[in-house]
């Protein structure tokens, strides 16, 4: 086997470069440990065909040798395409090319030197990371920061013996005065146990973020602190040292940076036991950290944070309405605090505002203030509309969010008195407003046949009445009659004595109604036919349209006269069950009935079929003979006029 493996390597040297190629391949995939074999593939980087080279050297990265690794070390220095070949394949190498690769850490530029950060990083020793934490050492900001982005690169492999490696190296470099006094550095240690996110290393980082030190060295130890592997509760309890920060001037570098350090900490701990601080936070200059107290303190449920919110909401700075809003939608026991809200605003804008935080919250509303805002949104259409443009549109904004909560809760008292006051609102002879109060309110929690009945009422007292069949059929308050009908839960007679009893309809409305139903089928026929029947009774002149109908219609009886005029339309109006029963009668009738045309209809008394012969059908009676033409006495001659001689 060593035989043909050597073969093989002195194929990498072949004048064909496809030999030589297809030799690297197989030597990459079966990577012997043969010293004579690297030496051939060592030997075969100075040839110049670059296609065999990127084999070569992947080849040797495979094998993975001291001897391999050390070749591939001057390539990555070198720099160019052969140099991030060489990277890549050395990092199949491991340990066994790290000696060289250290070796590389001080002579080449940033860019390079990040990658080698990179494969040095992914060996996970020891002596790696301390090799290349001890290069931060005097390093300019570019070495700093090339050796940190290779390290966070190589911790996406890291297993848990390699992270706790680099933690003791972190620990040992940040005890290092000499190491820690560098400000580049020092950032470049903060950063690196940031990405590392082992809470052990808390210590070194709550360190730097005191007064005393630089702006940026405290922004760089308070991002690290927000990307420690901390649990909320965890975060929490050190949202002591954190919350303080905010109050700073220094938004950009300290207040905002501590805020997303203690982003993720647990509410309710820290809203218990940080309420002071946080109320002194209501008045930051940077709405992310106002907003991030208002949420948390809403958690609090307590009534001092509620009211303080809700004192937020008179603050002329839209934002930070907007942001307080936000945090009581969120709060459990803030919706009695915002229905009183809603029923104390006036502005258009704040009624709008109130009622999108409050329908988040709508179940929780008590059912007193539930009460209430279902008195002032039915108050609203009892009352006398504004004249003024402003009033009107305060008083539509505070309609449609009453409304949108009462949908939203799903309460049925907006219902019971719509219908309480719209039958007070008949009572005084104001129909109009009674339908539209009705009307808005359809279809909400509660709505009944009893809600459809007088809303039908209503609008039939005042609205015209065309008694055209396409406009009957589009009527809204004949529709709605129809669908107290399909509910099936109020009998004929019942909606009958309604209304026929209601005094604001008149014998016109009530023709109206009549006229319509009896044209349809079933109950809503024998609804209409009621109501004509008990109108015909009058002398009115709607009485003498009600019998008119009823007869035209066949259900009435003319002493004297042809009664039903339109009696071949009430057939068509059977049901389905009789059409066919009739069908089946008339069947059966034709069945039982004799054929005729000779054909056997009944057998005699000996079992014989007789046969029928057909009869002559009797002949016409002669007409009389007319006279011929001949008989007929001749007309006299028409008398000829005289006129003058021609000349």
């Amino acid at each position: 086997m060593d035989d043909v493996l050597i073969k093989l390597g002195g194929f990498v040297s072949s004048s064909d470069s496809r030999v030589a190629c297809a030799a690297a391949v197989i030597l990459a995939e079966l990577a012997p440990r043969n010293s004579s074999i690297v030496k051939e593939l060592i030997r075969g980087l100075d040839h110049p065909d670059p296609v065999r080279r990127q084999f070569i050297i992947e080849a040797l990265g495979r094998i993975g040798t001291a001897d391999s690794a050390a070749a591939l070390v001057p390539l990555i220095k070198a720099g160019g395409q052969s140099s991030e070949l060489a990277l890549r394949a050395i990092a199949h190498t491991a340990s066994t090319a790290l000696k060289p690769l250290l070796r590389l850490i001080g002579s080449v530029p940033p860019a390079l030197l990040e990658r080698i950060a990179e494969c040095v990083g992914r060996t996970g020793e020891a002596v790696a990371f301390s090799s290349l934490l001890d290069h931060l050492n005097n390093a300019d900001v570019d070495v700093c920061r090339a050796v940190r982005g290779g390290l966070r690169t190589a911790m996406s492999i890291f297993d848990d013996r390699a992270k706790e490696s680099l933690r003791k190296q972190l620990e040992k470099a940040f005890q290092d005065k000499a190491l820690a006094s560098q400000q580049p550095a020092l950032i470049a240690l903060l950063k690196i146990a940031g990405d590392l996110g082992h809470v052990g290393l808390q210590k070194f980082l709550f360190d730097r973020i005191d007064n005393d030190e630089p702006a940026h060295v405290r922004r760089a130890a308070l991002q690290a602190i927000a990307r420690l592997h901390y649990t909320g509760d965890q975060r929490a309890r050190q949202a002591g040292r954190l919350l303080p920060l905010m109050l700073e001037p220094d938004l950009v570098n300290i207040a905002e940076t501590a805020l997303e350090a203690t982003r993720s900490a647990s509410a309710t701990i820290l809203g218990a036991e940080q309420a002071p601080v946080l109320r002194k936070l209501l008045n930051s200059q940077s709405s992310r950290i106002r907003e991030f107290a208002m949420q948390t303190l809403a958690t609090q449920s307590s009534s001092r944070t509620l009211h303080e919110l809700i004192a937020c909401l008179d603050n002329p700075d839209r934002a930070i309405r907007e942001e307080a809003l936000s945090a009581l939608s969120r709060a459990p026991s803030a919706a009695a605090a915002l229905a009183e809200r809603l029923l104390e605003v006036k502005a258009p804008e704040s009624i709008q505002e109130v009622a999108r935080a409050l329908q988040g919250q709508s179940s929780q509303i008590p059912t007193r203030l539930l009460a209430q805002m279902a008195e002032v949104y039915v108050n609203i259409f009892a009352a006398q509309r504004p004249k003024d443009h402003e009033n009107q549109r305060a008083v539509d904004e505070r309609r449609r969010a009453l409304l949108s909560i009462f949908r939203a809760a799903h309460s049925p008292l907006l219902a019971a008195a719509a219908l309480g006051q719209a039958i007070k609102l008949r009572k005084k002879g104001e129909d109009q407003k009674a339908f539209e109060l009705l009307r808005s309110a359809s279809g909400v929690q509660g709505w009944s046949d009893e809600h459809r009945f007088e809303l039908a009422l209503a609008g039939l007292a005042y609205s015209p009445k065309d008694m055209a069949r396409m406009s009957r059929n589009a009527d809204p308050n004949l529709q709605a009659l129809q669908e107290v009908f399909f509910g099936g839960r109020k009998s004929v007679k019942d909606v009958v004595k309604a209304l026929t009893k209601d005094a604001a309809l008149n014998r016109r409305a009530v023709y109206y109604v009549g006229f319509h139903f009896v044209e349809r089928m079933q109950n809503e026929r024998e609804f209409g036919k009621l109501l004509l029947e008990q109108l015909a009774e009058s002398r009115s002149e709607e009485g003498k349209l009600a019998r008119e109908k009823l007869i035209i219609e066949g259900l009435a009886q003319v002493k004297g006269g042809k009664a039903g005029i339109l009696e071949e339309r009430a057939k068509v109006l059977l049901v389905a069950e009789d059409m066919v029963s009739a069908e089946r009668a008339r069947e059966e009738r034709k069945a039982a009935r004799p054929e005729r045309n000779g054909k056997p209809a009944r057998s005699d008394r000996n079992g014989k079929a007789t046969v029928r012969k057909p009869q002559p059908k009797p002949a016409k009676a002669a007409k009389a003979a007319r006279p011929s033409r001949s008989a007929r006495p001749a007309r006299p001659a028409r008398p000829v006029k005289k006129t003058g001689a021609r000349r």
